[in-house]
């Protein structure tokens, strides 16, 4: 099996289904360019160095759900960058920066959330004991903190850094991801000039080309005619006909 292929869509015809991708296919770089592999890995090293630092403030500071987000991007990020970027293909540069950028939003806007204050609440539950009934009572004490306290000690300090990191190194991805991408002289999504129209010359454009044309490329034009190497004929027009009813020709 061809690990290049890995993180190639065209290796899962599935996601095609789903995914608008070019046509050009197997036209797609399998390999990033030398710029990518010469200049833009010692970055992505230097971001894979801080997403660890960032999974390691994390998991000190107790933020375990953080932490296991850290370390997915940790092993999508080396799984790009081993072998000299063997599996740095667009499709995964695009998935990665969408990826982080979901996340990112959700984190960012928690973020903005708490910067005017954190709030910490703690339950109690005290057990009073009479003559005929014993009564719980439920406590809930709410308080209130700056984002950085230095009476609330080390670890709620270094949670509201890790939160203001975490969004940070989540801009450098998808930035860095977005760079990487446009290094390509390829793109995942076909330009205007090659998109297949839709309507009256879409399938049909196709079919002609491949049965009635021996292989030969047709000129479609939008219209009413089509016209080729062998002349030109008429479009298919769409909505004409005659309706049918079910069984009217019973």
């Amino acid at each position: 099996q061809d690990k290049s292929q890995i993180c190639n869509p065209y290796y899962y015809p599935s996601l095609r289904m789903v995914v608008p991708l070019s046509e050009a296919g197997p036209l797609q770089e399998n390999e990033p360019p030398q710029v990518v592999k010469d200049k833009y890995v010692k970055w992505w090293w230097a971001l894979w160095a801080l997403l660890v630092v960032v999974l390691s403030g994390r998991l000190v500071a107790g933020d375990v759900i953080g932490g296991l987000m850290s370390v997915f991007a940790i092993a999508w990020v080396l799984v790009m960058v081993k072998e000299r970027c063997l599996q740095m293909s667009q499709y995964c540069l695009m998935m990665f920066g969408l990826c982080i950028a979901i996340n990112g939003t959700f984190e960012l806007i928690t973020l903005l959330g708490v910067l005017s204050g954190r709030t910490t609440s703690q339950m109690t539950q005290p057990t009073l004991t009479g003559m005929n009934a014993t009564t719980s009572v439920y406590t809930i004490t709410v308080e209130r903190h700056q984002f950085f306290d230095k009476t609330q000690g080390y670890r709620y300090n270094l949670q509201s850094a890790m939160m203001i990191m975490s969004v940070l190194s989540q801009v450098m991805c998808c930035t860095l991801a977005y760079k990487t991408y446009n290094a390509f002289s390829t793109s995942l999504f076909p330009d205007e000039d090659d998109q297949v129209s839709f309507g009256r010359n879409s399938a049909w454009q196709r079919n002609q080309s491949s049965y009635g044309g021996a292989g030969l490329p047709i000129r479609v034009n939008v219209g009413d005619r089509v016209c080729g190497a062998g002349g030109c004929i008429p479009g298919p027009e769409p909505f004409v006909g005659f309706g049918q009813r079910l069984g009217g020709g019973v």
